[in-house]
């Protein structure tokens, strides 16, 4: 099989500390990406993938 494309990041810690202080609006969307090196619709993509997938695990 042929794969095209970058391979996925994988969620890691840096992501989950800067969610973390995001979610509590400590910091702004805009300083997360800057932060962690992502846009903000990945960055979006990834806070609704991650929070899709907590919801499926209660």
């Amino acid at each position: 099989m042929v794969t095209f494309g970058r391979p996925k990041r994988e969620i890691d810690e840096k992501f989950m500390n800067v969610y973390r202080i995001w979610k509590e609006r400590c910091l702004t969307a805009t300083a997360a990406t800057q932060a962690i090196g992502m846009t903000r619709t990945t960055f979006y993509r990834w806070v609704n993938g991650y929070e899709a997938a907590q919801n499926a695990s209660h």
